[in-house]
Protein backbone atom coordinates (compact mmCIF):
# COMPACT_ATOMS: atom_id res chain seq x y z
CA UNK A 1 0.00 0.00 0.00
CA UNK A 2 2.84 2.36 0.85
CA UNK A 3 4.51 1.86 -2.55
CA UNK A 4 1.31 2.69 -4.46
CA UNK A 5 0.80 5.92 -2.45
CA UNK A 6 4.38 7.03 -3.20
CA UNK A 7 3.90 6.16 -6.88
CA UNK A 8 0.63 8.08 -6.95
CA UNK A 9 2.23 11.16 -5.34
CA UNK A 10 5.13 11.03 -7.80
CA UNK A 11 2.73 10.81 -10.74
CA UNK A 12 0.73 13.80 -9.46
CA UNK A 13 3.93 15.82 -9.02
CA UNK A 14 5.10 15.04 -12.58
CA UNK A 15 1.69 15.87 -14.08
CA UNK A 16 1.54 19.09 -12.07
CA UNK A 17 5.00 20.12 -13.31
CA UNK A 18 4.05 19.33 -16.93
CA UNK A 19 0.81 21.31 -16.61
CA UNK A 20 2.69 24.28 -15.16
CA UNK A 21 5.26 24.12 -17.96
CA UNK A 22 2.52 24.12 -20.61
CA UNK A 23 0.73 27.01 -18.89
CA UNK A 24 3.97 29.01 -18.87
CA UNK A 25 4.28 28.62 -22.64
CA UNK A 26 6.99 25.95 -22.55
CA UNK A 27 6.77 23.16 -25.05
CA UNK A 28 6.01 23.32 -28.74
CA UNK A 29 3.82 26.17 -30.02
CA UNK A 30 0.35 25.05 -30.98
CA UNK A 31 -2.83 26.53 -32.26
CA UNK A 32 -5.61 26.26 -34.79
CA UNK A 33 -5.45 26.57 -38.56
CA UNK A 34 -8.55 26.78 -40.72
CA UNK A 35 -8.81 25.21 -44.17
CA UNK A 36 -11.94 24.65 -46.24
CA UNK A 37 -14.19 25.88 -43.36
CA UNK A 38 -12.80 23.26 -40.96
CA UNK A 39 -10.58 23.84 -37.93
CA UNK A 40 -7.36 21.83 -37.57
CA UNK A 41 -5.24 21.67 -34.42
CA UNK A 42 -1.55 22.03 -35.10
CA UNK A 43 1.81 21.93 -33.37
CA UNK A 44 4.51 24.17 -34.79
CA UNK A 45 7.98 22.71 -34.84
CA UNK A 46 10.81 25.13 -35.60
CA UNK A 47 12.82 23.95 -38.55
CA UNK A 48 14.85 25.27 -41.44
CA UNK A 49 13.74 23.98 -44.83
CA UNK A 50 15.34 24.82 -48.15
CA UNK A 51 13.47 27.38 -50.24
CA UNK A 52 12.72 24.76 -52.88
CA UNK A 53 9.75 22.59 -53.72
CA UNK A 54 6.07 23.14 -53.25
CA UNK A 55 4.56 25.16 -50.42
CA UNK A 56 1.03 25.67 -49.12
CA UNK A 57 -0.10 29.24 -48.53
CA UNK A 58 -0.84 30.14 -44.91
CA UNK A 59 -2.65 33.45 -44.39
CA UNK A 60 -2.02 35.22 -41.07
CA UNK A 61 -4.00 38.23 -39.85
CA UNK A 62 -1.75 40.78 -38.09
CA UNK A 63 -4.69 43.15 -37.51
CA UNK A 64 -6.74 40.50 -35.67
CA UNK A 65 -5.02 39.11 -32.59
CA UNK A 66 -7.72 36.51 -31.91
CA UNK A 67 -7.92 35.21 -35.50
CA UNK A 68 -6.43 31.85 -36.41
CA UNK A 69 -4.45 31.36 -39.61
CA UNK A 70 -6.09 30.07 -42.80
CA UNK A 71 -4.51 27.63 -45.26
CA UNK A 72 -5.28 26.94 -48.89
CA UNK A 73 -4.66 23.19 -48.37
CA UNK A 74 -5.38 20.63 -45.68
CA UNK A 75 -4.49 17.03 -44.86
CA UNK A 76 -6.36 14.79 -47.26
CA UNK A 77 -6.70 17.37 -50.03
CA UNK A 78 -4.89 16.60 -53.26
CA UNK A 79 -2.67 19.68 -53.18
CA UNK A 80 -1.48 19.35 -49.55
CA UNK A 81 2.32 19.55 -49.20
CA UNK A 82 2.68 18.31 -45.64
CA UNK A 83 2.64 21.64 -43.83
CA UNK A 84 5.38 23.47 -45.75
CA UNK A 85 4.02 26.99 -45.43
CA UNK A 86 4.53 30.13 -47.46
CA UNK A 87 3.28 32.63 -44.89
CA UNK A 88 1.34 35.63 -46.21
CA UNK A 89 0.28 38.48 -43.91
CA UNK A 90 -3.27 39.55 -44.80
CA UNK A 91 -3.39 43.12 -43.49
CA UNK A 92 -6.73 44.86 -42.94
CA UNK A 93 -8.75 41.75 -42.13
CA UNK A 94 -10.19 42.00 -38.63
CA UNK A 95 -12.64 39.08 -38.54
CA UNK A 96 -12.04 35.35 -38.54
CA UNK A 97 -12.21 33.80 -41.99
CA UNK A 98 -12.21 30.04 -42.39
CA UNK A 99 -11.14 29.34 -45.98
CA UNK A 100 -8.56 30.73 -48.38
CA UNK A 101 -11.13 31.75 -51.01
CA UNK A 102 -12.75 34.13 -48.49
CA UNK A 103 -9.35 35.63 -47.64
CA UNK A 104 -8.58 36.30 -51.31
CA UNK A 105 -12.08 37.71 -51.92
CA UNK A 106 -11.79 40.03 -48.89
CA UNK A 107 -8.38 41.21 -50.07
CA UNK A 108 -9.70 41.89 -53.59
CA UNK A 109 -12.64 43.85 -52.18
CA UNK A 110 -10.33 46.03 -50.08
CA UNK A 111 -8.02 46.52 -53.06
CA UNK A 112 -10.96 47.58 -55.27
CA UNK A 113 -12.10 50.08 -52.61
CA UNK A 114 -8.58 51.53 -52.44
CA UNK A 115 -8.37 51.87 -56.24
CA UNK A 116 -11.77 53.58 -56.40
CA UNK A 117 -10.74 56.01 -53.66
CA UNK A 118 -7.47 56.79 -55.47
CA UNK A 119 -9.39 57.41 -58.72
CA UNK A 120 -11.77 59.74 -56.88
CA UNK A 121 -8.85 61.72 -55.42
CA UNK A 122 -7.20 61.82 -58.85
CA UNK A 123 -10.42 63.13 -60.44
CA UNK A 124 -11.03 65.87 -57.83
CA UNK A 125 -9.49 68.64 -59.96
CA UNK A 126 -11.78 67.73 -62.84
CA UNK A 127 -14.88 67.42 -60.66
CA UNK A 128 -14.34 70.86 -59.07
CA UNK A 129 -16.27 70.18 -55.85
CA UNK A 130 -18.02 73.33 -54.56
CA UNK A 131 -16.75 73.06 -50.97
CA UNK A 132 -13.06 73.23 -51.93
CA UNK A 133 -13.20 75.21 -55.19
CA UNK A 134 -12.91 78.98 -54.97
CA UNK A 135 -12.78 81.82 -57.48
CA UNK A 136 -9.30 82.95 -56.43
CA UNK A 137 -7.42 79.64 -56.37
CA UNK A 138 -7.42 77.00 -59.09
CA UNK A 139 -7.79 73.66 -57.32
CA UNK A 140 -6.19 71.76 -60.21
CA UNK A 141 -3.14 74.04 -60.11
CA UNK A 142 -2.74 73.53 -56.38
CA UNK A 143 -2.98 69.75 -56.79
CA UNK A 144 -0.39 69.88 -59.58
CA UNK A 145 2.01 71.70 -57.23
CA UNK A 146 1.37 69.13 -54.48
CA UNK A 147 1.99 66.28 -56.92
CA UNK A 148 5.27 67.89 -58.01
CA UNK A 149 6.44 68.14 -54.38
CA UNK A 150 5.40 64.51 -53.76
CA UNK A 151 7.34 63.30 -56.81
CA UNK A 152 10.45 65.17 -55.71
CA UNK A 153 10.12 63.72 -52.19
CA UNK A 154 9.76 60.19 -53.56
CA UNK A 155 12.69 60.75 -55.90
CA UNK A 156 14.91 61.90 -53.05
CA UNK A 157 14.04 58.79 -51.02
CA UNK A 158 14.92 56.27 -53.73
CA UNK A 159 18.10 54.45 -52.77
CA UNK A 160 19.87 52.17 -55.17
CA UNK A 161 21.19 49.00 -53.59
CA UNK A 162 24.20 47.49 -55.27
CA UNK A 163 26.10 44.36 -54.39
CA UNK A 164 29.70 44.94 -53.39
CA UNK A 165 32.09 42.09 -53.97
CA UNK A 166 35.46 41.79 -52.31
CA UNK A 167 38.67 41.71 -54.30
Amino acid sequence: MRVSVVTLLAAVAVLGWAGTAMADGLGPPSGTIYAFDQAYRTVGTPTALPDQGKFDTLYQFPDCASCAAVSDAAPGSGDYNGGRWRVVNAFGITTQLTNADDVVAEYRTKLAELVLFALFIYALPLLRPPLITTDRIDFGGVMFGCAAYALVAVGLNVVEVTEVTGV
